[in-house]
């Protein structure tokens, strides 16, 4: 009987492992931009309307950081309070646009411009 509980319990773990990621938390997408970045005004003019619509079509929260500069990416005082653990333990690069996937405050994927956010994110939410 013993065995049979210690298996079923193992099965439950194993099968959380996979939950997909839509399932598991809240799923948001963050989009770190800065002020002084010409990169993100070309993509908020060509490619974020398209990202949004995919991002809530799946589920996934679509979130903007506006830093001030891209030379300090990860100055807490421009993050939202529920936002600040990024800004402290994400290692960021000081490069924009950046795009975070977290869930719940795991982040799952992270990508530096729209290239990466094409081949790295954007599958996920598909």
């Amino acid at each position: 009987m013993l065995g049979l509980l210690k298996s079923s319990c193992m099965a439950v773990l194993i099968g959380l492992l996979f939950v997909p990621l839509s399932y598991a938390a809240e799923t948001t997408l963050i989009y770190i931009s800065a002020k002084n970045c010409g990169y993100c005004r070309a993509y908020e003019a060509s490619l974020e309307d398209q990202v949004k619509s995919i991002a809530k079509k799946h589920h996934t929260v679509y979130r903007t950081v506006s830093v001030a500069s891209f030379a300090y990416i990860s100055d807490e005082q421009d993050y939202p309070p529920d936002l600040k653990w990024i800004a402290k333990t994400a290692n960021l690069q000081n490069l924009t646009p950046t795009f975070l996937l977290i869930s719940g405050q795991k982040i799952v994927k992270r990508a530096l411009g729209t290239g990466q956010l094409a081949a790295y994110i954007m599958p996920l939410l598909e």
